[in-house]
């Protein structure tokens, strides 16, 4: 197991990620149309590859903490019952997207990470690119699905459960209790 330093930009946010191990599944490249909707409001370079996909780590939320800047996280939703996407409000660097305060799963992304190449050393590369099927273009990578492959659902719901038993959903950095931390955003339709 290891840590990795996670900050946004222009260093006003830090953090780190804690007890990272191997699991390729965990790391993966996301082109859903949601994705690239939350990088066009941040307006911020580098959020997309080339195929519109953004690198996430999955992990849970007992793993993330921040140690500087915790009043500068912002968060959107794209629907009022959407996934909280949180960011950096001092520089739009996006940091993870989350379902609720009860739920022990996050996906980071790979922006607000400072050591990517000890994540990709632990976990090796992106493992799969999902939801290919909003890609801007055909992505690059040998292993890609349409929609979300049922393999990856399968092995998520059984850390999620595992995660949940073992009191992985606490603390998390995002949430007081049941409450955000910061009220969400709700983006418009556009």
């Amino acid at each position: 197991m290891s840590s990795v330093k996670i900050a946004c930009q222009c260093g006003n946010l830090q953090g780190e990620i804690t007890d990272l191990t191997p699991r390729v599944d965990r790391h993966i490249i996301c082109c859903c149309d949601d994705c690239q909707a939350f990088a066009r409001f941040l307006q911020q370079d580098g959020i997309l590859d080339a195929s519109g996909g953004t690198q996430i780590v999955q992990m849970t939320p007992s793993q993330i903490h921040f140690s500087k800047g915790e009043s500068l996280i912002a968060c959107i939703r794209l629907t009022p019952n959407g996934v909280y996407r949180w960011y950096a409000s001092c520089c739009s660097t996006p940091i993870a997207n989350t379902l609720s305060s009860g739920v022990p799963f996050m996906g980071v992304i790979h922006s607000i990470i400072k050591e990517p190449e000890v994540v990709e050393e632990i976990m090796g590369p992106p493992s799969m690119v999902i939801q290919a099927k909003h890609a801007i273009v055909r992505p690059l990578h040998e292993t890609q699905a349409r929609g979300f492959p049922l393999s990856l659902l399968l092995s998520t719901a059984r850390r999620l459960i595992v995660a949940k038993l073992k009191g992985q959903d606490k603390p998390n950095p995002f949430f007081n209790d049941k409450k955000p931390l910061s009220e969400p955003k709700i983006l418009s339709q556009r």
